[in-house]
């Protein structure tokens, strides 16, 4: 029991630190906004074998350049910041084939649902039940959320 305690209070002092909130959007070098991006709760929350990340890119609602495309990377963390998967995309706008890898994909402005089959990127076993955070970076902007992976 202390030690799901010791693992309970390092995830919330991660979280903290990283505080997404504080991660808004800045103007850039060149006087123009960053992109809008956002990121929701995976589903399920914990869950047990696999999960989905719904996030969106660009403001789909006045997306007027249908060629304009923003270079997406979507990660899973572990607790001490060592990437443990990769997401791939399960769907998006029309035309685009699903099973991508989301590390610096160019995507049009549009609405995307990522999939995380619970399995660790370097040796493709189930990863450890633990506390996870998943990071999106579109063009400069970051924002990151937590996720329980509950065997």
């Amino acid at each position: 029991m202390p030690r799901r305690w010791t693992v309970l209070f390092g995830a919330l002092c991660a979280v903290a630190a990283v505080r997404p909130s504080v991660l808004e959007a800045q103007k850039t070098d060149r006087g123009q906004k960053p992109p809008a991006v956002s990121m929701g709760q995976n589903a399920p929350n914990p869950f047990g074998t696999d999960t989905r990340i719904p996030f969106t890119v660009g403001d789909p609602a006045t997306c007027k350049d249908p060629v304009k495309t923003y270079r997406v990377t979507l990660r899973v963390y572990n607790l001490l910041s060592q990437v443990v998967a990769v997401p791939v995309l399960v769907s998006g706008p029309a035309g685009l084939m699903g099973n991508v890898p989301t590390e610096g994909v160019a995507l049009p402005c549009g609405a995307y649902l990522a999939y995380w089959d619970g399995r660790y990127l370097s040796t493709g076993s189930p990863a450890a039940a633990s506390i996870y955070l998943y990071r999106i970076e579109v063009e400069g902007t970051t924002l990151v959320r937590k996720m329980v992976l509950a065997r």
